[in-house]
């Protein structure tokens, strides 16, 4: 008080050029202000404790619940902190559309926090940005199409594994059976066979290891704990959870590791059998050449294949094991079920639920059941990927199944590489990258970690077995800068949840309906609103693309791609494998609660974890062929 008195009364002119100058700066903060909020207003969202930010409003088992019941208030762009994050959520079919397509490149980075630099060191597709993501999600996509994707090689590979899947089921000879690790395995082998250019056997330890690995890191991540190290990673050194995420990441890239060396061992650049091979391939030229810039090395080699590995299962898996489930919890699903001509207005009973539809002229609505539609339309042939037009039901049931179940409620976190308005709303750029320093992770560091040297590798596994004399340490620390130093960065959370849950798209968004994927007239009808994985071109009508383009060819067809964007790779496999595994299941069994376990009785809460598995339950599959 005494310096401002001194200021004020005595004013010298010194102390008036500082008043003066201190007044300007006090009417430049506040014009500033004004001008910021009238030009470029922020998002709302509620107002968060110091350090703790919104954490204590947030559910962090269940995050996704949490910002749903906030885009009830705040709207379909709001702004919440998760610690010191500052984190942008996107809700609703049209603005995440808006966000994630009509501004694909302002949206399109990818936020690497600790537990994905503790997976990949930012090497790979998932989590990666710049040149590297560019040039792995490029070879990926071209060795995925080249090795079977969207092709007759596919779906012979999946009819193939639906046999081995069936005998599985019927070992069980209809007693209650847990389908998580059949599927898992299944719908591995898929991505499996592509990948090393061969399948393994449902009961080779290594195989059921790697899978086993995958899966739990998959729930690890989505865990309190790994969400509380990734808002504060100086937590991480006396977090048991994290050290077992490190472990078990140590383990699978050994495995990974040990694998690619056989490969390697036999590798043949005139005979190229699969995804491994290509990038050894491309490794070796881009070493001869001295590329000394090439990213074309072991280390994105690993994560790549750990990429595809762990998405490649858990989507399809889990995916299929709601499906079963929902057969077992609406049987009359799985029965005959007759058509009805309604006239003007009718009421539905094709679950467990009714609803009313009022229409102004006479029309047929079909409810057929899978089961009969299948037997009608297959008899007892396989069904093959043409016959989808021909089984609109069964699509849609299918379809349902992923928007209901909503396995991925979150996107894998974007954040934003340019200033962009949005809705209104100014959004500013965000810094890609960064996570505090944790230490080294390496194979040799890790408590029961495998040991360097010379390994065991399956036999069921296509080439010859042979051990592994590499003994490096693969995974690298890297530096890696606080999150919360760039304080005007913009990381994004698209809430895929809310759109398939999206009360202006979806006639009843909170129950099981196959009719939201099929017309008047039974017929199997796509709409924009259906991402159960992000806003891929699956979604959205290709005219709706304002971007640059990239050609490309799938399957003879021509297609157009959007750079930049992070559409799943392997969507159109898994839609594939999601039809043939299916079909192929519900035409050889019918699926039942276990004895003494009404169909009220089983639980639809999923599971905690980055994706939303069922809870855990068995199921009677009886044959009726």
């Amino acid at each position: 008080m005494s310096v401002i008195e001194g200021l004020v009364f005595r004013q010298t002119p010194g102390s008036v050029l500082i008043l003066t100058v201190l007044l300007l700066l006090v009417l430049y903060f506040l014009s500033s202000r004004k001008a910021f909020h009238e030009h470029k207003k922020e998002p709302p969202g509620p107002r968060g404790l110091p350090l703790l930010g919104n954490l204590l409003q947030l559910d962090l088992h269940r995050p996704h619940n949490t910002l749903c019941e906030l885009s009830k208030e705040y709207g379909s762009v709001f702004t919440v902190y998760f610690g010191p994050m500052k984190v942008l959520v996107l809700a609703g079919y049209k603005t995440v559309k808006q966000a994630l397509v009509n501004h694909a490149d302002e949206f399109g980075g990818r936020y690497i926090f600790p537990a994905s630099v503790d997976v990949s060191q930012q090497h790979g597709i998932l989590f990666s940005n710049g040149e590297n993501w560019k040039e792995m999600r490029r070879f990926a996509l071209s060795n995925l199409r080249d090795f079977g994707m969207g092709k007759k090689t596919a779906e012979e590979k999946i009819l193939e594994e639906c046999h081995y899947l069936i005998e599985v089921f019927e070992k069980h000879k209809g007693q209650p059976f847990d389908t998580t690790r059949p599927m898992n395995h299944a719908a591995s082998n898929i991505i499996s066979s592509i990948v090393y250019g061969s399948r393994f056997e449902y009961s080779d330890p290594q195989f059921k290891a790697m899978v086993a690995r995958a899966n739990e890191n998959i729930r690890i991540v989505g865990t309190a704990s790994i969400q509380l190290y990734n808002i504060f990673p100086w937590l991480g050194k006396w977090m048991k959870t994290v050290k077992h995420l490190r472990k078990n990441v140590a383990l699978q890239v050994n495995a990974f590791r040990d694998l690619i060396h056989q490969l390697k061992t036999t590798l043949n650049p005139q005979m190229c059998s699969c995804l491994i091979d290509s990038f050894l391939i491309r490794k070796q030229n881009d070493e001869d050449s001295c590329d000394t810039d090439s990213l074309y090395h072991e280390k994105n080699l690993i994560q790549v294949v750990g990429n595809l590995f762990a998405a490649g299962t858990d989507t399809t898996a889990t995916t299929l094991r709601w499906a079963l489930l929902f057969m077992a919890k609406y049987p009359q699903i799985q029965c005959k079920k007759n058509i009805h001509s309604i006239s003007c207005c009718i009421q539905l009973n094709i679950l467990s639920f009714d609803f009313d539809i009022c229409c102004p002229t006479t029309f047929y609505v079909v409810v057929i059941k899978v089961q009969e539609e299948l037997s009608r339309e297959l008899g007892g042939r396989q069904v093959r990927v043409e016959d989808r037009k021909k089984l609109p039901y069964t699509d849609a049931i299918i379809h349902e199944t992923q928007r209901l179940a909503s396995i991925l409620p979150v996107s894998i976190p974007h954040i934003t590489t340019q200033d962009v308005t949005l809705q209104g709303f100014f959004i500013r750029k965000g810094k890609l990258g960064g996570c505090a320093p944790v230490a080294p992770v390496a194979t040799g560091d890790m408590p029961g970690a495998e040991t360097p040297g010379h390994s065991s590798v399956s036999s069921s596994f296509g080439r010859a077995a042979i051990g592994n004399p590499h003994s490096g340490k693969v995974l690298s620390s890297i530096v890696r800068s606080d999150p919360t130093s760039d304080t005007n960065g913009t990381i994004v959370y698209p809430l895929l949840t809310s759109v398939l849950h999206d009360e202006s798209e979806w006639e009843t968004p909170n129950t099981f309906n196959p009719a939201h994927f099929l017309d008047m007239h039974g017929k199997f009808v796509k709409t924009d609103a259906f991402m159960p994985f992000s806003a891929g071109m699956y979604g959205i009508h290709i005219s709706t693309f304002q971007m640059n383009w990239i050609d490309t060819k799938i399957n003879g067809l021509h297609f157009e791609i959007v750079q930049g964007r992070r559409v799943c790779l392997g969507e159109s496999l898994a839609r594939m494998e999601l039809f043939l595994f299916f079909t192929s299941l519900l035409q050889r069994f019918r699926f039942t609660p276990p004895p003494g376990v009404t169909e009220e009785e089983l639980d639809l809460t999923p599971a905690v974890g980055f994706t939303l598995n069922p809870s855990p339950h068995q199921l009677c599959a009886t044959s009726h062929v």
